[in-house]
């Protein structure tokens, strides 16, 4: 059986390797020749099958390849090689019956896949009956190997970027909601996602819940009663249990993520189901995995650094207050006062008297996420479990109440209850609103119940109007705390 063979007349080593690699993939190792008298030779005693040749080496003294008589009689076919600088050259090319030229400025390895397709079809009607179909049987088959390659490289790379386009997609999300939010609008307008699933463990770790999303293509599995409690860590038996009601209920094929804390637990299982096979197989979900632990992160790190800047006791926030209110006249720049009031959500909790709410993790997280999305300066206070405070400069203060709304309105309040399915469908969203900047408005709020005593005596936008000291509402006595 006839080798291809493929000889290379080239004096740069380095072009010569490159080129020679592109042939090793589909299995010929091409011979290299750096002198024409050497290679005239060679050719004359084992003629190769193709031979890739340099302008520049055309001609050596006395001795012009045009001349060896393989060539002359159209034996040996030739493809040339030139880069920008040896074009002068192609024209000793003109009389040479040749396979076509290969820039050596561009990408070599489609240029040689068409070469390769020429010399497939100059053997197909030139070469001898008895060579013929074996030839054309190795061909194709490197053809293929090479057509294999390319399409492989186009597939790998296209998955790459719809990969990269998630990440751009949740990571320009960051500020706006909060993980489950982001990750369902991401994954709904995937059109190769058909169907996604969730399971947390529920505060307390006695269930696997799923969240509560509003996802249009986010699946709601049961909530599984687990035989031991899982809070840090989602383990093996709760892994098994969550992934057949998953395959039940979802059907199918179905690709499990396990997104990890920073502590390497597994913390969150995620279900997704493909709509073509290959985006199945050829999707890179360990790289989607490993970032989606990261991003994760992002929402549930402690950021100590940022909250002593900003968190401060109620005690000083009052006293924040007072330095605002009695300097108002003398003040260029005063700072203003909004609230996120709980009171939904403390009702909620009132009701549910028999599934606990886990405060402490319900105020670590939610302080955490408003500190991330809060950029500029700013103080931050809690009175008791009802009220966030915040105080922020005038100029900022829109901004600042734009974000707050965002991010309350956005937070998984359902996940703090030990039974998420008793809240299912509540409204739990706080009010974010201003308030005038003074103590004393503040514990008036609190006494009429906020709201009226907004409406009554400050009927500007969102209740807000700053007010002065002779204020008739304000009483300069200080009070204690209610």
């Amino acid at each position: 059986m006839e080798e291809l063979t493929v000889a290379i007349l080239i004096e740069d080593l380095k072009m010569a390797r490159d080129i020679s690699a592109i042939f090793r993939k589909v299995g010929i190792v091409p011979s290299i020749f750096t002198d024409l008298k050497e290679f005239w030779e060679r050719a004359l005693n084992s003629l190769p099958s193709l031979c890739l040749v340099h302008v520049e080496l055309m001609s050596d003294g006395q001795v012009s390849l045009a001349h060896h008589p393989c060539v002359k009689s159209a034996e040996l076919p030739v493809a040339f090689l030139y880069d920008a600088q040896s074009s002068p050259l192609l024209h000793s090319t003109f009389e040479v019956f040749n396979l076509g030229l290969i820039n050596l400025d561009f990408r070599l390895s489609g240029q040689i896949k068409s070469l390769l397709k020429r010399f497939n079809y100059l053997s197909k009607t030139e070469m001898k009956a008895t060579n013929l179909k074996i030839l054309n049987k190795k061909l194709d088959h490197q053809l293929n190997a090479l057509n294999k390659e390319l399409q492989d490289k186009n597939k790998k790379e296209f998955f790459i970027n719809q990969l990269n386009n998630m990440i751009n997609s949740l990571t320009e999300l960051k500020l706006e909601s909060n993980f489950y939010a982001n990750l369902a609008s991401v994954l709904d307008s995937n059109s190769d996602i058909s169907t996604y699933s969730f399971y947390i463990p529920s505060a307390g770790g006695h269930k696997l819940i799923s969240p509560q999303v509003s996802g249009k293509k986010m699946k709601t599995l049961p909530s599984l009663w687990l035989e031991s409690p899982n809070e840090n860590e989602i383990d093996n038996i709760a892994m098994e249990l969550s992934l057949q009601t998953a395959c039940d209920i979802l059907g199918g094929e179905l690709i499990q993520l396990n997104i990890k804390d920073k502590n390497n637990n597994v913390v969150l299982l995620m279900y997704i189901k493909t709509v073509t096979e290959e985006y199945f197989q050829l999707f890179p979900w360990i790289e989607l995995e490993t970032y989606l632990s990261a991003y994760l992160s992002y929402f549930e790190n402690d950021s100590k650094s940022n909250r002593n800047k900003m968190q401060i006791s109620f005690f000083d926030f009052i006293h924040l207050l007072d330095d605002n209110f009695y300097t108002q006249e003398f003040n260029a720049n005063e700072d203003l006062f909004i609230v996120i009031d709980f009171k939904v959500l403390i009702e909620s909790t009132d009701q549910q008297v028999q599934s606990r709410f886990f405060w402490g993790q319900f105020y670590r997280e939610i302080m955490l996420r408003i500190e991330k999305v809060l950029t500029m300066k700013c103080n931050i206070s809690n009175y008791g479990n009802r009220f966030i405070t915040i105080l922020v400069e005038e100029e900022n203060s829109e901004s600042c109440f734009e974000v707050l709304k965002k991010v309350t309105q956005s937070f998984p309040y359902w996940k703090y209850f030990e039974d998420s399915d008793l809240v299912l469908g509540k409204e739990l969203n706080p009010i974010v609103r201003f308030i005038p900047t003074s103590y004393e408005a503040f514990k008036l709020y609190l006494k009429s119940n906020g709201e009226t005593y907004l409406r009554a005596n400050y009927p500007s936008k969102e209740g807000f109007q700053v007010p002065t000291p002779n204020d008739k509402l304000i009483q300069r006595e200080r009070s204690p705390l209610l």
